[in-house]
């Protein structure tokens, strides 16, 4: 598998500079694969998300907002194709994917679609506002995995993310 930032692929906005995940081999049985994005390399620049690291109730977490771009291409294939892909939300944790906050699956085809949800409409959000208050992490991380079967996917398979961005909405 392979996770980088392509600077030569274009976003939907025609503008270069995508998350490109790669599925580069399939072995026989894989019972999982997926990617995870920190923010960043340096500390500095990971997803701290000061508002979430606040967040006690289920309420605190509706103006959070996780929004992405995405599509996927294939090396190996020529006709049309889709990925169903699952998504979610984890601490930076011991245990993260227990504490997690998940968004279910989304399908990618090989045209730009968008994904929004608040947090708050995530699964399993009360297990991860207990590990804010118990551990406060100083991080999160963003999940992007294999949620079909695994027939579905082929060796060049490439899943494009691009704009992804948390935001808290106003309250009105």
């Amino acid at each position: 598998m392979r996770a980088l930032e392509d600077n030569a692929t274009s976003g939907p906005d025609e503008q270069p500079g995508v998350l490109a995940l790669s599925w580069l081999e399939l072995p026989p049985k894989l019972p999982y694969s997926g990617f995870t994005y920190l923010g960043g390399r340096a500390s500095e620049d990971r997803l701290t998300l000061p508002p979430l690291q606040m967040a006690k109730t289920l309420d605190d977490l509706r103006p959070l907002r996780l929004k992405f771009r995405h599509k996927v291409v294939s090396e190996s294939r020529t006709e049309p194709f889709s990925l169903t892909i699952g998504c979610r939300l984890e601490p930076m944790l011991k245990d993260s994917f227990a504490k997690r906050v998940d968004f279910g699956s989304f399908t990618a085809t090989g045209e730009w679609g968008s994904f929004e949800m608040s947090l708050a409409e995530g699964t399993n959000a009360d297990k991860l506002l207990a590990a804010i208050a118990s551990e406060s992490p100083s991080s999160f991380k963003i999940v992007w995995s294999q949620a079909g079967k695994l027939d579905d996917y082929h060796s060049g398979d490439t899943l494009l993310i691009d704009d992804v961005v948390i935001t808290v909405a106003n309250a009105e």
